[in-house]
């Protein structure tokens, strides 16, 4: 891996939110399927539209740190921050991203 470093750092920039995405979907998974399916016969529960808008950011932001690592290792040499503030900026992008 030592050739590729854009590599390493998309990887290394997706890794852990993805572990997170996947406990997240996994627990809306089950409140949905196991919990819901039985009692929208008997009560009638609407369906839950703001759980899939909240799920589809997320399978965005892992790949957006990714790419964000990525931006920040192609620009290191010409811009000086330190890792922790680049990787804060990427809130600048992702908030109005998901408000839109």
């Amino acid at each position: 891996m030592r050739p590729h470093p854009y590599l390493r750092a998309y990887m290394a920039g997706i890794v852990v939110p993805t572990l997170f995405l996947l406990v997240i979907v996994v627990v809306q998974a089950f409140r949905s399927y196991y919990f819901e399916v039985p009692s929208q016969f008997v009560l009638g529960y609407p369906a839950l539209p703001l759980d899939r808008a909240f799920l589809f950011p997320m399978a965005v932001v892992p790949n957006a740190w990714g790419l964000w690592n990525v931006l920040y290792l192609a620009l290191r040499s010409r811009v000086r921050l330190p890792v922790g503030v680049f990787g804060s900026l990427l809130v600048l992008v992702l908030v109005p991203a998901g408000v839109g």
